[in-house]
């Protein structure tokens, strides 16, 4: 009886020590999202002959306004009902993000998803046919959140489902709203592609007879890739899910960020932004990117960056972000491509449960040096022949390709870092190896071109390959 009674005694203590845990405000420890010591050792060097990029100090980071973050309304039909842009210009501008009231973890994912949603510069709107949704400012006037990280990282379905964090579908065309004079294009492409340090530079070598709607259409094609400030027009990239980044060692196709804990993700999203991303402010030996006169930083009150706690919660929000349900239930068929996949080694870098090693594959042409082993992750002496031009030229480079996540691998508009392959069928097609390979990916000038390396599974019997692949589209 004495043990029945210190039994319900202590399921009693144990649930209001429970409930009491539960009432407590949830206070999360911030880390500083631009730590110059943290940042220091964060990317991985670009390849020789590049300098080591220096991002701005702390100072001039601290010196930008912070952004707020206002409420939004959805859009409307287009054109939109001038009776709801009248009702919008009555409304009064009023603050989403506050982090005084979030005061539960739930709270914070929750802020996290505005700040997803949240544009640095919103643009006026005039009648265009683009942009998220509506946000008020300024009583009077409506904007659009036009670039935000869901302009890239949500996937429209055909039934309407959005899945935030999976890569978009249609192609977003901030990056390379070409100019169509030859000195305004020549100023655009320094300013998102240009490798100074490299004679000749590969980046800016575009025949001048390809007009910019040539460059639209060519790009376009495909969906799923953007030309980030830093990549290629002719060799872009392909647009990675967040879905599972919780898990991630290393940030873009390249490693080119690794991740140690949430404070990378916050400053990571601090480089990334499309519009006032620190990366186009780093300094490239005397170059700098985003600088008007490619060498001096611009004042920083004409900025706008995302203040450490929105940092915090969007970090947070991606960290929460989980599969949506996958329509390719496994089958027999699938079953004999799991043991396919197995039987191939593809469990070697790709193992379960996240479907990759999180290690680093050098590149052809590129020499690892001997410091490296010890401070990253790398698959020792494997090279694979894939495309070496978007981690030897770029400023996003580091001489490695990270082992991708095969993990809803059927979410993704198009295949490789560079987006070359549509398809997963096109992927184990042997003839992609040949120059008149013509893919369903991104191709840019090109009618056909040969997608070279990873020649694992391209050997397979037509029954066999059938077979994995129906088992990747159910991971």
């Amino acid at each position: 009886m004495k043990r029945t009674i210190s039994g319900v005694a202590a399921g009693v203590i144990g649930l209001l020590f429970t409930l009491t845990a539960a009432e407590q405000p949830f206070r999360p420890d911030i880390p500083k999202a631009w730590d110059e010591k943290a940042l220091s050792d964060m990317e991985i060097p670009l390849p020789p002959p590049a300098p080591k990029p220096v991002p701005v100090s702390e100072a001039y980071y601290y010196s930008i306004p912070e952004l707020t973050i206002y409420r939004t309304y959805p859009r409307g039909s287009r054109p939109e009902d001038p009776k709801y842009l009248e009702w919008l210009k009555q409304q009064n501008p009023a603050v989403a993000f506050d982090p005084a009231q979030l005061t539960t973890e739930d709270a914070w994912v929750k802020a996290g998803e505005l700040v997803f949603n949240a544009a640095l510069r919103p643009l006026p709107y005039v009648g265009q046919p683009f942009g998220q949704s509506y946000v008020i400012r300024t009583k009077g006037v409506v904007e659009l959140t036009a670039v935000s990280c869901s302009t890239c990282h949500r996937q429209r379905h055909a039934d309407g489902t959005m899945i935030a964090g999976a890569p978009s579908r249609s192609l977003t065309n901030f990056a390379f709203n070409f100019p169509t004079t030859s000195s305004e294009r020549a100023e655009r492409m320094r300013r998102l592609y240009s490798t100074p340090w490299l004679d000749p530079d590969p980046n800016m070598q575009l025949d001048p007879a390809i007009a910019a709607q040539d460059v639209i259409s060519w790009r376009t094609a495909s969906g799923g890739i953007t030309d980030r400030i830093g990549s290629s027009l002719t060799h872009p990239v392909r647009i990675p899910s967040l879905i599972g980044l919780k898990n991630w060692k290393y940030f873009d196709h390249s490693g080119r960020h690794r991740q140690r804990s949430i404070g990378d993700v916050m400053r990571y999203a601090a480089m990334a932004d499309a519009t006032s991303g620190m990366e186009r402010y780093q300094r490239y030996g005397d170059f700098i990117a985003g600088a008007p006169d490619f060498k001096t930083l611009p004042d920083p009150k004409t900025l706008t960056r995302f203040s450490d706690a929105q940092l915090y919660a969007l970090a947070l929000y991606l960290y929460s972000l989980e599969s949506p349900p996958n329509p390719n239930k496994p089958d027999a068929v699938s079953t004999r491509g799991e043991r396919v996949f197995q039987s191939e080694g593809c469990d070697r870098c790709h193992r379960e449960p996240l479907y990759t090693n999180n290690k680093l594959v050098p590149a052809e042409g590129f020499t690892v040096p001997p410091d490296h082993r010890a401070k990253y992750d790398i698959l020792s002496n494997e090279r694979i022949g894939v495309d070496s031009h978007s981690t030897l030229k770029t400023r996003r480079g580091t001489g490695y390709y990270k082992v991708p996540s095969l993990k809803d691998v059927w979410l993704r508009p198009v295949l490789s870092h560079n987006g070359a392959v549509g398809t997963l069928e096109e992927w184990f097609d042997p003839r992609r190896l040949e120059d008149t390979f013509v893919s369903t990916g991104f191709r840019g000038p090109y009618k056909s071109r040969a997608v070279k390396g990873h020649e694992f599974g391209l050997t397979l019997s037509a029954e066999d390959r059938k077979a994995l692949i129906a088992f990747l589209r159910t991971l």
